[in-house]
């Protein structure tokens, strides 16, 4: 209600105490400033000799009364210059401008308590400032406004790391956060509980789902205090119950409550995992994998080492799923984003570790169909051909690398190829084939300076592999250190004839002499390099047939 002066004189004639207490410990005063915008009104009892400081109980300060409610930044100016305790403060060690910040819409009282020296981030006891209480209780964008003009800290926090701007987000203002953010503050930032602006958005359901109960009574920085409390333990709990949800006997169930509940989808547990990372490694079902993709969970988050789900599925190769179910959650994550050709921390794609793990060439296929990079190279330079042939692999799945142009020639970190590497540890026959076929380079030499010919025969390696040695190599006539050509080494060395046809037949060249001047004939004549059986055969068999 309003006073008009000649209400405001005839109540002063009829009352001998200007300062008695009225209904509830207020003053005629304060029933002025906290409803009136007369100014001649409140003159007239200020100079009759009411008192802006009363003594009632409970004890009000005209100030904050008249911040609270009133609209007139005069009121206000006049409650001032009279003698109103500007550095006062309420029980919740609120300022005058905390209060009207609060509650009143009116940019001019706000303007004016600025004006007469109230610091605007001044924080009461729960640790909110006047911008904080404002977006969250009044949420006027000209106090706002106001606010910020005189340098309120738009992302200032209280001891937990609240800011205004989630406060608002608790209030569901979503004007009043667009405002903030167009203004500065951090959309990013989160509390000390991890929450962040738009958590506090979404969970502020909580309020309502969850049986929030406050006094009604309650003043807005107890009710936004016990909001973020609330919201916060929630949040973990829900948390908590998705890390878990694995484990539950019905990981689908569990799962769908969490998420239903606003779970963090990729919250992390204590190796850094996400839910769907675990479910993926623990071989969780296709169905627990494509309600964690259902809500929004990284598809290409990673842990221990910078593996991700993908990874994990190819590592299990088919240990517990047939490869039909190992393929279809696959295909779930790619079609969900999942980038094929992501590596761990080193180097290693999920090609790699389906190869590593000897899953179901089923599996390698889908993989390469699905664009899995054939020839990424890990940090140790090797691809996934070089890791099918460590593993020893069926030659099948090699040949699908190199149907899907797979480099037999890459070379790993200390310059081998993975020929090299199978010639050496005396590898698979089968698998040494197979590269040979599939374009293996037989030129490309070993750190000794060795090409692969040279090296099998002076190792006396398997017919087979010499065999397949000499038919793709082009050279046959490449000398070694000695002078010798393939031809010369295998005859002084007493090789088999069918050797000694396949380089003939391969275009090796008889003529051509050692460092010693002779020629394949010569040697054959020589008694030195052949025992009393081999002058009988191989003499018989092969040097008839060239002379």
């Amino acid at each position: 209600m309003d006073f008009t002066t000649e209400e405001m004189e005839a109540w002063i004639a009829q009352t001998a105490d200007l300062n008695m207490c009225l209904d509830n410990g207020k003053t005629m005063l304060l029933y002025v400033v906290a409803n009136s915008s007369n100014l001649d009104a409140l003159r007239l009892l200020m100079e009759y000799g009411a008192d802006v400081q009363t003594h009632c109980t409970p004890r009000y300060e005209a100030l904050f009364i008249a911040a609270i409610n009133n609209p007139s930044a005069e009121i206000i100016e006049m409650l001032i210059n009279n003698g109103a305790n500007l550095v006062e403060k309420d029980h919740e060690g609120n300022t005058a401008l905390m209060l009207a910040a609060t509650f009143n819409k009116s940019s001019r009282v706000i303007d004016t308590l600025l004006e007469y020296g109230l610091k605007v981030n001044v924080k009461n006891n729960f640790g909110f400032d006047a911008l904080t209480l404002a977006s969250y209780e009044n949420g006027s964008i000209m106090v706002l406004q106001s606010l910020l003009d005189n340098e309120a800290d738009v992302n200032a926090a209280d001891s937990e790391g609240h800011t205004a701007l989630m406060a608002a987000a608790v209030r569901g203002r979503d004007d009043v956060m667009q405002y903030l953010i167009k203004r500065g503050a951090d959309f990013k930032a989160k509390d000390k509980n991890g929450l962040s602006v738009l958590d506090y958005y979404n969970k502020r359901k909580y309020l309502e789902t969850l049986g929030f109960e406050i006094n009604r009574f309650a003043t807005p920085s107890e009710r936004l205090s016990a909001e973020f409390k609330f919201i916060a333990e929630n949040h973990h709990r829900f948390n908590i119950a998705l890390r878990e949800s694995l484990f539950e006997d019905n990981p689908d169930a569990a799962v769908a409550d969490a998420i239903a509940n606003l779970a963090d989808i990729d919250v992390l547990d204590e190796n850094g995992c996400t839910t769907f990372l675990n479910a993926a490694l623990y071989n969780k079902s296709r169905s627990v994998l494509e309600k964690l993709i259902n809500g929004k969970a990284d598809v290409n988050a990673s842990c221990m080492d910078g593996k991700n789900a993908l990874m994990f599925i190819s590592s299990q190769a088919g240990e517990t799923d047939t490869p039909a179910l190992q393929i279809e959650k696959a295909k779930l994550l790619l079609a969900s984003g999942t980038d094929i050709n992501r590596t761990d921390d080193a180097g290693n794609t999920a090609l790699m570790y389906a190869l590593a793990n000897r899953a179901d060439i089923n599996y390698v296929r889908m993989l390469l169909a699905s664009g899995a990079d054939v020839n990424a190279a890990s940090n140790l330079g090797e691809t996934p051909l070089w890791t099918a042939v460590r593993q020893n692999l069926p030659s099948e799945t090699v040949k699908l690398l190199i149907e899907y142009g797979a480099d037999v020639n890459h070379k790993d970190r200390r310059g081998e190829t993975p020929l090299w590497y199978l010639l050496r540890t005396d590898g698979d026959e089968v698998l040494i084939r197979t590269l040979l076929r599939g374009g293996a380079d037989t030129e490309i030499t070993n750190a000794a300076g060795d090409i692969p010919l040279w090296y099998v025969l002076n190792k006396g390696g398997s017919d087979m592999v010499i065999e397949n040695i000499i038919m793709a190599q082009n050279n046959l006539n490449i000398k070694n250190e000695h002078g010798d050509t393939p031809l010369l080494f295998a005859l002084k060395n007493n090789y088999p004839s069918k050797f000694v046809k396949l380089l003939l037949s391969r275009g090796a060249d008889p003529q051509i002499r050692d460092s010693d001047g002779n020629n394949a004939y010569d040697i054959l004549r020589n008694n030195q390099y052949f025992d009393a059986a081999v002058q009988k055969r191989t003499r018989e068999r092969v040097l008839n047939g060239w002379e």
